[in-house]
């Protein structure tokens, strides 16, 4: 029952401003096209982004018993902090109309608290119909392609109170109109206000900011991650493409951007297996502005030396690997290591050890600020003193290195001696 009254108020509220409207486009010549719109501020600080300013094809009244508004998608990214609307006083108004700015729905309905909330009085408003700017209090950082919507409200009773411009198709295409007549908001298809949002642009810059190369071995791919990031507050993540040069096994190679994150994205080039690449290669990256070229503008990483091993690896968890002590067993870490793993130590004396038939060995594993001093033997004999401290977190790091052994079977044994942990995550077999 409740439902069918606010349809009928609905109804009746729709065909009394359609009768209004030819009356008033006749005498009034009401509202100003497009071009009248107020422009941009005189010192040039924001831009016209989304509008909608056809002919008027009726009004929209604002009162106690109705509130009206428009969902809207913006062009640009970066400081929202004006509408433009155009309005007219309906009777002897006294109250302000309240205009608010809110995030919308799936379906295009207001959300949340209110990103900024202005107040235009009545003594600043004329009975004829003009465009008004409204500056929002604060100014909203908006998003490009992300849908946001502005409500208007006021106190006044029906008869009083303000009236907003409906245009005339084509109708706005990126967000619904909106009203609220008592029973909460929704969105009315075949129906638009006029209205012109101003946005000062973000000056956003997009650059290269790391690139990595996971180690690998002969017969084995390497694995590249650059990651691109788009500086500015509220910048969306880059799309496009990312060049390699000088990647093991080949020239270059071409990855496309993801999206990991607010701003940043990330482009993954897995090389064609090393075999006879084994060395260290100076790697570059460049990020594609557009096109399939690099151009002088495009953002290209420092060189990172990648190193490619002969031999076989051996993951931490290989049969013939012997742990001696408390060792703990960490799997899935998500950081870097060899088959994303380890085995770690936090005991003194502590140690792991393997017997390899081979010319040479080396030891991976992580190093962080928790690391300390470790001996390490090789056929029994102390072979060296190790540190696996840093002041970054850097997993699968070389620890220890040893070739030109005879081909044979040998043992290597490494030893805690000291700091929080010994960290291992894999060995580099040399034949």
């Amino acid at each position: 029952m409740h439902t069918q009254t606010a349809q009928t108020t609905r109804t009746t509220h729709r065909r009394v401003r359609r009768a209004l409207a030819t009356t008033a486009v006749l005498l009034l010549g009401a509202l100003a096209p497009l071009g009248h719109l107020p422009s941009a501020h005189a010192a040039g600080t924001d831009m016209l982004d989304q509008h909608e300013g056809n002919l008027p094809s009726g009004w929209f009244s604002i009162d106690a018993t109705a509130s009206g508004g428009q969902s809207f998608t913006p062009g640009l990214t970066g400081m929202l902090d004006r509408l433009s609307l155009p309005l007219r006083l309906e009777g002897a108004t006294t109250g302000n109309l309240t205009v608010q700015l809110f995030r919308t729905d799936s379906a295009g309905l207001p959300t949340g608290a209110a990103l900024a909330t202005s107040q235009v009085t009545p003594s600043t408003i004329n009975t004829s119909t003009q465009w008004y700017s409204v500056p929002l209090q604060p100014a909203v950082q908006v998003i490009a392609g992300t849908q946001y919507a502005f409500e208007l409200s006021t106190p006044d009773q029906p008869g009083y109170g303000y009236t907003i411009a409906e245009s005339s198709a084509p109708l706005y295409a990126n967000g619904p109109f909106l009203e609220d007549l008592g029973s909460g908001w929704q969105a009315t298809p075949n129906e638009g206000v006029d209205f012109a949002t101003y946005v000062m642009p973000t000056a956003t810059t997009t650059t290269l900011s790391s690139l990595s190369g996971a180690t690998a071995v002969t017969g084995q791919p390497v694995t590249l991650v650059a990651t691109v990031q788009a500086q500015g507050s509220g910048a969306p993540a880059p799309t496009g493409d990312v060049v390699f040069h000088n990647a093991p096994g080949q020239v270059s190679g071409l990855a496309v951007l993801h999206t990991t994150g607010p701003g940043v994205a990330q482009a993954t080039l897995t090389t064609a297996a090393s075999n006879g690449y084994a060395g260290m290669y100076p790697i570059t990256a460049s990020y594609l502005s557009g096109g399939s070229s690099i151009n002088p503008s495009d953002s290209t990483s420092a060189p990172v030396s990648v190193m490619v091993w002969p031999g076989t690896f051996l993951n931490d968890t290989a049969p013939g690997i012997t742990y001696s002590g408390s060792w703990g067993y960490s799997p899935n870490r998500g950081v870097g290591d060899y088959q994303d793993d380890e085995h770690y130590t936090m005991t003194n004396w502590d140690s792991f050890g393997y017997a390899f038939s081979g010319t040479g060995v080396r030891v991976l594993g992580e190093t962080n600020s928790g690391g300390g001093i470790d001996d390490v033997y090789v056929d029994g004999v102390k072979k060296a003193t190790i540190t696996t401290f840093s002041q970054a977190r850097l997993p699968r790091q070389m620890l220890y290195s040893i070739s030109g052994l005879s081909s044979k079977t040998h043992t290597i044994k490494v030893v805690k001696m000291s700091g929080s942990y010994l960290e291992f995550d894999a060995l580099a077999v040399l034949q």
